[in-house]
């Protein structure tokens, strides 16, 4: 999977990281089944790699090692240009913060609501149990 040699691509600045992913898929497998033969060699599966592509997240530091393993310059994949030094690569490389994965976001939201809702029906089965007894004291004392 390790590959030392970089594939050279145009500077893309105006491109978004998931327009230069592709172009970096496409360069190193050419046009036909390029997403499918990355996804292959980054070990995850084609639908997981589209989010990136569409730039719905950002991927995390762990798949830019492995994009970087199989050619791709990193400070070109965040930035869409060479970094002129090492110092620039490192500030770029450590700049980034992967954006946070809108599907772990929503399921995050919905575990909050989720709670919310438990306790707000521990309330009305509270309110019930409360009414219930009252309504059985009320029964018992008209019987008298």
């Amino acid at each position: 999977m390790s590959s030392n040699i970089f594939i050279k691509l145009p500077n893309s600045e105006n491109m978004s990281l998931g327009a230069r992913l592709r172009l970096f898929a496409e360069k190193k497998y050419g046009r036909s089944g390029a997403i499918n033969k990355l996804a292959e060699d980054l070990k995850i599966k084609a639908p997981s790699l589209y989010v990136y592509l569409k730039d719905e997240s950002k991927p995390g530091t762990e798949l830019l090692l492995k994009l970087n393993e199989l050619g791709c310059d990193l400070s070109w994949l965040l930035k869409g240009k060479y970094a002129e030094s090492p110092e620039e690569m490192f500030k770029t490389t450590f700049k980034y913060k992967p954006k946070e994965n809108t599907y772990e976001k929503r399921i995050k939201e919905l575990e909050e609501e989720n709670q919310k809702l438990k306790k707000k029906l521990a309330v009305y089965e509270k309110a019930g149990k409360y009414f219930n007894q009252a309504k059985e004291m009320d029964k018992k004392n008209r019987s008298k």
